[in-house]
């Protein structure tokens, strides 16, 4: 008995030990991107504010204000799936914008920048070193090769975190 309870006791040690620690998406007051594509063009500059929490379909949201407040969409966050869901509008279903969850040759549906609309493969993952500590990166790419797309836990895409 006493050596059942040893071997209990070791395991469930060494499963927190291995236990990965997730890094809230929803930490932030507010984001800022600027963009330039060059050739003379004036640089881009997209400011998004976390607003309140917004009730919807029985659901919590934090609504995402864009550039004096000119835009918004909803984004839910599932910590326990490690899962960013966004919502354009009240009357558009979910859609899943990160998924933390992945492992390596999972595929997950672009929603925003290169890879929207592209079904996406993680390629691999790998760690980085952020202003915030060290965070997963996500790369992925679509089955062509052509549209590459890194996401950071807690960060969101290099591109734009919506």
């Amino acid at each position: 008995m006493r050596k059942l309870l040893l071997l209990y006791i070791t395991l469930f040690c060494l499963t927190k030990a291995n236990a990965q620690v997730y890094y809230k998406f929803l930490n932030n007051s507010s984001w800022c991107q600027s963009t330039n594509s060059g050739f003379g063009i004036p640089i881009s500059y997209f400011l998004y504010n976390q607003s309140n929490d917004t009730i919807i379909n029985n659901l919590t949201y934090t609504k995402i204000i864009v550039t004096a407040g000119w835009k918004h969409f909803f984004i839910r966050e599932d910590t326990i799936a490690k899962k960013v869901y966004i919502k354009d509008s009240l009357n558009t279903p979910d859609v899943v914008l990160y998924d933390f969850n992945l492992n390596i040759g999972d595929t997950l549906l672009g929603q925003h920048g290169w890879g929207l609309g592209h079904k996406l493969i993680l390629k691999t993952i790998d760690t980085v070193t952020t202003l915030i500590g060290q965070r997963k990166r996500f790369n992925l790419s679509d089955s062509s090769g052509n549209y590459a797309y890194s996401t950071i836990e807690s960060i969101g895409s290099i591109d734009d975190p919506f």
